[in-house]
């Protein structure tokens, strides 16, 4: 058997075979890792190895239904994601590589099944795999980023529509189903939405370090004033008010 291509040429391969429509299948067989009995022809165990990992290594990912996307349509929607910038947490080394862009799979939906399955949580996101199924993997969590992705996909989908009614069953359509974020934790499609309004880490750090340092704060100014002008003053007015006080009593 020839030996296995890297992860870049995995991916090109998995991309050209899912979104291809072809009518022969790959002559060399190899086992299954879904079924250790059952051996798959090559280009079927390439794609389960490369769902596999997207669902394993992914931070988020999202989870569509699609209609008569054409290839032509799915480079689009690729170009579009890919004009998006990715960005870089304030936490990440200067010489350390940036973070990779989101990813879009036309998966085969047949294929993906027993992949999800294996997962923690696939029972719970194995009910949404009806139809056609597409993927957005992303390999890093950015609320910020995974709605600018929902957004120009959005618009991106909308431009490749007509206005033609007699063209409405062929329109290319792309849904939003559910997500997995850190291959366990499945969110429908409004907690995806949700989860698109929250700050960014970097964000949540900053606040989180305001709330610790407030307490910190109030007490310098407390001390601060102590030590300093206001404590004298204090204590010169409490002076003033005993000389007055003794002051009178002699006069009586």
């Amino acid at each position: 058997m020839a030996p296995r291509p890297s992860l870049p040429a995995l991916r090109r391969y998995a991309t050209v075979a899912a979104d291809t429509v072809a009518s022969s299948s790959a002559t060399t067989a190899v086992p299954s890792a879904a079924r250790p009995g059952r051996v798959f022809p090559e280009r079927k165990a390439f794609l389960f190895d490369y769902y596999n990992h997207l669902l394993r290594r992914s931070q988020l990912v999202l989870l569509f239904q699609h209609a008569n996307l054409s290839v032509a349509d799915s480079n689009a929607l690729r170009n579009a994601i890919a004009s998006i910038p990715v960005p870089r947490p304030a936490t990440l080394a200067d010489d350390a590589p940036s973070p990779e862009p989101a990813t879009l799979t036309i998966a085969r939906t047949g294929l993906l099944a027993p992949v999800v399955r294996a997962q923690p949580g696939g029972a719970a996101l194995e009910t949404h795999l009806n139809g056609q199924t597409a993927l957005i993997t992303c390999p890093s969590l950015s609320p910020l980023y995974v709605g600018k992705v929902l957004a120009v996909l959005a618009r991106t989908v909308k431009k490749q529509q007509s206005d033609d009614p007699k063209k409405a069953k062929t329109q290319p359509a792309l849904s939003l189903v559910a997500g997995v974020m850190e291959g366990s934790r499945v969110l429908n499609a409004a907690q995806v939405k949700e989860f698109t309004q929250l700050p960014d880490l970097d964000g949540l750090r900053a606040q989180l370090l305001g709330l610790l340092e407030t307490p910190s704060r109030q007490l310098v100014g407390i001390l601060s004033q102590a030590g300093g002008g206001s404590l004298v003053r204090t204590l010169q007015g409490l002076e003033d008010t005993l000389k007055e006080k003794t002051t009178g009593d002699e006069a009586k």
